[in-house]
Protein backbone atom coordinates (compact mmCIF):
# COMPACT_ATOMS: atom_id res chain seq x y z
CA UNK A 1 0.00 0.00 0.00
CA UNK A 2 1.29 3.40 -0.74
CA UNK A 3 0.16 5.31 2.19
CA UNK A 4 2.56 6.27 4.24
CA UNK A 5 2.44 5.27 7.92
CA UNK A 6 2.81 9.13 9.26
CA UNK A 7 0.72 10.33 6.54
CA UNK A 8 -2.77 8.22 7.07
CA UNK A 9 -2.30 8.57 11.29
CA UNK A 10 -1.74 12.42 10.97
CA UNK A 11 -4.46 12.31 8.11
CA UNK A 12 -7.08 10.46 10.83
CA UNK A 13 -6.16 12.25 13.95
CA UNK A 14 -9.12 15.33 13.48
CA UNK A 15 -11.22 12.49 13.13
CA UNK A 16 -10.73 11.24 16.40
CA UNK A 17 -10.52 14.98 18.16
CA UNK A 18 -14.07 16.13 16.78
CA UNK A 19 -16.45 16.22 19.97
CA UNK A 20 -19.51 14.78 19.09
CA UNK A 21 -22.33 13.51 21.19
CA UNK A 22 -21.50 9.69 21.52
CA UNK A 23 -17.67 8.84 22.03
CA UNK A 24 -18.13 5.08 21.59
CA UNK A 25 -20.00 5.88 17.63
CA UNK A 26 -17.48 8.36 17.38
CA UNK A 27 -14.48 5.45 18.16
CA UNK A 28 -16.31 2.84 16.10
CA UNK A 29 -16.22 5.52 13.00
CA UNK A 30 -12.94 6.35 13.96
CA UNK A 31 -11.27 2.90 13.99
CA UNK A 32 -13.77 1.68 10.42
CA UNK A 33 -11.95 4.56 8.85
CA UNK A 34 -8.42 3.54 9.68
CA UNK A 35 -9.42 -0.18 8.72
CA UNK A 36 -11.02 0.97 5.36
CA UNK A 37 -7.87 3.08 4.44
CA UNK A 38 -5.26 1.33 5.97
CA UNK A 39 -6.40 -2.26 5.24
CA UNK A 40 -3.24 -4.41 4.42
CA UNK A 41 -0.78 -1.88 6.02
CA UNK A 42 -0.91 -3.14 9.64
CA UNK A 43 2.10 -0.63 10.43
CA UNK A 44 -0.66 2.28 9.29
CA UNK A 45 -3.77 1.11 11.36
CA UNK A 46 -1.36 -0.07 14.56
CA UNK A 47 0.14 4.25 14.26
CA UNK A 48 -3.51 5.28 13.60
CA UNK A 49 -4.97 3.63 16.51
CA UNK A 50 -2.31 3.60 19.17
CA UNK A 51 -1.73 7.64 17.75
CA UNK A 52 -5.11 8.43 19.22
CA UNK A 53 -4.93 6.66 22.66
CA UNK A 54 -6.30 2.44 21.56
CA UNK A 55 -4.56 0.58 23.97
CA UNK A 56 -2.85 -2.33 22.00
CA UNK A 57 -3.05 -5.72 23.14
CA UNK A 58 -1.58 -8.98 22.71
CA UNK A 59 -2.36 -11.54 19.56
CA UNK A 60 -5.11 -13.74 20.38
CA UNK A 61 -6.14 -16.16 17.47
CA UNK A 62 -3.98 -14.32 15.13
CA UNK A 63 -5.68 -11.05 15.62
CA UNK A 64 -4.08 -7.99 17.46
CA UNK A 65 -6.55 -6.35 19.92
CA UNK A 66 -7.19 -2.82 20.42
CA UNK A 67 -9.43 -0.78 23.18
CA UNK A 68 -11.10 2.05 22.49
CA UNK A 69 -9.82 5.44 24.86
CA UNK A 70 -11.91 5.98 27.98
CA UNK A 71 -14.94 6.57 27.65
CA UNK A 72 -16.22 3.85 24.85
CA UNK A 73 -13.53 0.79 26.86
CA UNK A 74 -16.38 -1.20 25.52
CA UNK A 75 -15.19 -1.09 21.62
CA UNK A 76 -12.96 -3.17 20.10
CA UNK A 77 -10.86 -3.47 17.06
CA UNK A 78 -8.96 -6.34 16.23
CA UNK A 79 -6.72 -6.76 13.04
CA UNK A 80 -4.74 -9.64 11.35
CA UNK A 81 -1.59 -9.95 13.04
CA UNK A 82 0.45 -10.79 10.20
CA UNK A 83 -0.85 -8.53 7.45
CA UNK A 84 -3.36 -6.68 8.15
CA UNK A 85 -5.73 -8.70 6.02
CA UNK A 86 -8.83 -8.63 8.27
CA UNK A 87 -10.16 -5.77 10.61
CA UNK A 88 -13.35 -6.25 13.03
CA UNK A 89 -14.44 -3.31 14.89
CA UNK A 90 -17.11 -4.31 17.50
CA UNK A 91 -18.96 -2.78 20.42
CA UNK A 92 -21.00 -4.52 22.90
CA UNK A 93 -22.98 -1.27 23.47
CA UNK A 94 -24.17 -0.54 19.95
CA UNK A 95 -26.63 -1.95 17.54
CA UNK A 96 -26.68 -3.51 14.31
CA UNK A 97 -28.33 -0.45 13.12
CA UNK A 98 -25.39 1.73 15.03
CA UNK A 99 -22.90 -0.47 12.94
CA UNK A 100 -24.97 0.49 9.56
CA UNK A 101 -25.10 4.09 10.76
CA UNK A 102 -20.89 3.87 10.90
CA UNK A 103 -20.53 2.22 7.70
CA UNK A 104 -22.32 4.87 5.85
CA UNK A 105 -19.64 7.79 7.58
CA UNK A 106 -16.80 5.54 6.41
CA UNK A 107 -18.40 6.02 2.88
CA UNK A 108 -19.08 9.90 3.81
CA UNK A 109 -15.54 10.21 5.13
CA UNK A 110 -13.85 8.54 2.53
CA UNK A 111 -15.93 10.59 0.12
CA UNK A 112 -17.39 7.65 -1.58
CA UNK A 113 -20.81 7.39 -3.05
CA UNK A 114 -22.68 5.18 -1.09
CA UNK A 115 -25.13 4.32 -3.99
CA UNK A 116 -22.06 2.88 -5.88
CA UNK A 117 -20.91 0.40 -3.85
CA UNK A 118 -21.09 -2.95 -4.95
CA UNK A 119 -22.90 -5.51 -2.75
CA UNK A 120 -21.00 -8.59 -1.18
CA UNK A 121 -21.70 -11.33 0.98
CA UNK A 122 -19.66 -11.89 4.20
CA UNK A 123 -18.59 -15.20 5.09
CA UNK A 124 -21.73 -15.34 7.87
CA UNK A 125 -24.24 -14.35 5.13
CA UNK A 126 -24.90 -11.05 5.81
CA UNK A 127 -24.70 -8.56 2.98
CA UNK A 128 -22.57 -5.66 3.57
CA UNK A 129 -20.91 -3.22 0.68
CA UNK A 130 -17.52 -3.19 -1.19
CA UNK A 131 -15.36 0.26 -1.43
CA UNK A 132 -13.48 1.13 -4.19
CA UNK A 133 -10.44 -0.65 -2.60
CA UNK A 134 -12.38 -3.86 -3.19
CA UNK A 135 -12.41 -4.69 0.68
CA UNK A 136 -15.82 -5.22 1.79
CA UNK A 137 -17.37 -3.64 4.83
CA UNK A 138 -20.39 -5.25 6.49
CA UNK A 139 -22.34 -5.09 9.78
CA UNK A 140 -23.28 -7.90 11.73
CA UNK A 141 -23.69 -8.57 15.73
CA UNK A 142 -21.17 -9.41 18.03
CA UNK A 143 -22.82 -12.57 18.53
CA UNK A 144 -20.75 -15.74 18.29
CA UNK A 145 -21.47 -16.67 15.49
CA UNK A 146 -23.00 -13.32 14.17
CA UNK A 147 -26.11 -12.62 12.72
CA UNK A 148 -27.24 -10.54 10.40
CA UNK A 149 -30.12 -8.86 12.12
CA UNK A 150 -31.14 -8.43 15.69
CA UNK A 151 -28.58 -10.11 18.21
CA UNK A 152 -26.60 -8.35 20.96
CA UNK A 153 -24.02 -5.76 20.12
CA UNK A 154 -22.35 -4.97 17.04
CA UNK A 155 -19.08 -5.47 14.68
CA UNK A 156 -18.15 -4.47 11.20
CA UNK A 157 -16.37 -6.64 9.14
CA UNK A 158 -14.15 -5.43 6.88
CA UNK A 159 -12.27 -8.15 4.53
CA UNK A 160 -11.56 -9.09 0.69
CA UNK A 161 -14.59 -10.93 -0.08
Amino acid sequence: MKTTTLALALSLLPIAAQAQTNPILDDMIFASVVCAQGFGDLAAMDAALVGAGWTKGEVVDGAIEYQAPEGSEETYALIDAEKGQSCNIWSASLSIDDAKTVTLAVFDELKVNVADAKLVTDAYGCEGLELPSGVGVSAVSSDDPPVCEGGSGSQLIFSNY
